[in-house]
């Protein structure tokens, strides 16, 4: 997925922004994926609070804003990702919700956690069994040899 792609997604909702963080380019697409992250928080709150609330004069209308403010946050957004410019939005451009360990993470290519090992096992890059404790406490290991097995016969 190119840069630009991970960008717009990034402002489509929060399955958007899942798919743009998970498949896209994390790196190259930071500045655009925090500000998504941010836009699809605020309008989860939004919507959370406006279920939430019981009803009071002008609630549908205070509500109907917010949520016209959040959909032209999200046009600005997508906007400024089709041109490729870092555009901080309006009011909640500075809100930094992901820190930048988390885009340097690689999970395709993230190694599987072996849950027997130790971590001096893990730092010394040992091998460690990978099958459960049997019940003596110990582990099983199967012997693994190129010979064919031998039978004995009765003459």
């Amino acid at each position: 997925m190119t840069k630009k792609v991970t960008d717009i997604l990034a402002y489509l909702g929060v399955i958007g922004w899942l798919i743009a963080f998970f498949l896209g380019t994390r790196k190259e697409s930071k500045f655009h994926l925090n500000q998504g992250l941010t836009l699809a928080a605020i309008g989860l709150a939004v919507t959370i609070i406006q279920r939430i609330l019981p009803y009071f004069p002008f609630k549908v209308m205070i509500f109907w804003v917010l949520s016209l403010l959040i959909a032209i946050w999200a046009i600005m957004g997508i906007v400024a990702a089709a041109k490729e410019e870092e555009k901080v939005l309006p009011v909640i451009g500075e809100l930094q919700i992901l820190k930048d360990e988390m885009y340097e993470k690689d999970l395709a290519s993230s190694k599987p956690v072996n849950p027997f090992a130790d971590a001096e096992d893990l730092k010394s890059g040992a091998d460690v069994p990978t099958s459960a404790p049997a019940s003596n406490g110990g582990f099983v290991f199967e012997e693994v040899t190129d010979k064919p097995a031998e039978t004995k016969t009765e003459e």
